[in-house]
């Protein structure tokens, strides 16, 4: 199989005659060799950036849900790009009791399990959002990670009030319902945990805090443990790239979509079972470090590492001539 032929656009073929054959056409026969010349310029170069992928053994995806993104490129015929996960979250996927990061949840999961101070069980974390100041370097795999972890969780905790920071309580904005709470009690094997509930904070309690023994009933019976989902990083028209997105508000938060996301979204949570996408694209924002996953309308799964490779911006100005 050609990789490169899953990337190259189609261009408008010469009417057919009134039997059926293509006639001659000048102008298009130019125009499809300036085309070879450029897909020659393609196969040359794309074939050294773009790396099969073998679902098998991929490890920031499940093998299954690789299915379900490439049947959702073939069926709406869009570049179908999905960043890897925490391969930790991914046993996580349509559990009970646990949940998939939705757009105002920015914290990072842990990579490992960690034994927080004052604590003396074992957090099993690996995969779930976690409060770093309470988990430590332990819960990560470099220093790097932690730093970060340790400034999206500040990021996250510069929205809410006092009392909420106090007791590690936070009301979801732009909505009606919903928060979200540290598990802080000390014996849990979730404790420093970020968990998420789609209830109002109950009022029935002198204070509500995971930490109190008598609000344990109410986190068991309506709260859920925050595990990494699955982001889109882009999903691209190839006869048109370049479409700018609709640009919405979630949760107060701004969220890039391209027409065929929402469609995308309920097909690809539809075949897994559970709301592993949350929300828009990413690539609209910013590019980071990232290996991303590609699926392609034609056929044919890919991996763009960006490790190994030019930048992602770079590889869809060269691959699919978008300007990212």
């Amino acid at each position: 199989m050609d990789i490169n032929n899953h990337f190259l656009f189609a261009k408008h073929a010469p009417a057919e005659n009134s039997k059926g054959r293509q006639g001659y056409n000048k102008d298009w026969q130019a125009e499809q060799r300036h085309k070879r010349v450029i897909d020659g310029h393609r196969r040359a170069t794309v074939g050294r950036k773009l790396l099969p992928l073998d679902f098998r053994s991929a490890k920031g995806i499940r093998p299954q849900d690789c299915f379900a993104f490439q049947s959702a490129a073939e069926s709406f015929h869009v570049y179908v790009l999905v960043r890897s996960t925490n391969q930790e979250s991914l046993k996580y996927i349509g559990q009970k009791g646990y949940a998939p990061k939705a757009i105002d949840c920015k914290p990072k999961t842990a990579e490992k399990d960690f034994t927080a101070q004052g604590n003396k069980i074992m957090t099993k974390a690996a995969g779930l959002v976690v409060n770093p100041f309470i988990a430590g370097l332990e819960a990560f795999k470099s220093s790097d990670k932690f730093t970060k972890a340790k400034e999206e969780w500040r990021h996250f905790q510069q929205c809410w009030y006092p009392a909420e920071l106090e007791n590690q309580v936070f009301s979801r904005r732009g909505k009606d319902k919903g928060f979200y709470a540290v598990d802080s009690f000390k014996g849990s094997d979730k404790y420093g945990c970020l968990m998420v509930s789609a209830q109002n904070i109950p009022t029935h309690f002198d204070r509500f805090n995971l930490s109190l023994p008598e609000c344990q009933e109410w986190k068991n019976r309506h709260m859920s443990y925050i595990h990494g989902d699955y982001d889109l990083y882009a999903c691209i028209d190839p006869d048109d790239p370049n479409a700018p997105p609709t640009k919405t508000t979630i949760f107060n938060v701004t969220n890039y979509q391209s027409k065929d996301v929402d469609n995308i979204k309920m097909f690809v949570n539809g075949w897994i079972g559970a709301d592993v996408i949350q929300h828009g694209e990413q690539f609209h924002l910013f590019h980071q470090d990232d290996t991303v996953y590609a699926f392609a309308p034609a056929g044919g799964m890919f991996i763009l590492d960006n490790g190994k490779s030019r930048t992602l911006a770079d590889l869809f100005k060269m691959v699919l001539g978008v300007d990212a």
